[in-house]
């Protein structure tokens, strides 16, 4: 789930600036690959599982860029949820 989050955040953040759609897509894919497969994920899952759900920061940066870019209740909303969740999962994240 912390890939297709990356995925789909450089997707976000990356679309305005190239219009070529495959390596977006890659470029995409590749952050994605890198970040869930990363030695600090492995680590920290052996001995804190609250800092191992790198997953939720990443939807609460996706939802905070998208709130700032387009001011809506659905994105308001979902900023919220995710805040809501990285901070029940592991405080140091929300701080």
């Amino acid at each position: 789930m912390a890939g297709w989050g990356v995925y789909v955040l450089v997707r976000y953040l990356l679309q305005s600036q190239s219009s070529n759609n495959l390596i977006i897509q890659s470029s995409a894919f590749l952050a994605g690959f890198i970040y869930t497969f990363s030695p600090y994920h492995f680590v920290r899952a052996t001995g804190h599982w609250d800092l191992a759900q790198i997953q939720w920061p990443i939807f609460y940066l996706l939802f905070l860029f998208k709130y700032s870019d387009e001011k809506n209740r659905a994105n308001l909303f979902w900023l919220g949820f995710f805040f809501v969740l990285t901070a029940f999962t592991a405080q140091y994240y929300a701080i």
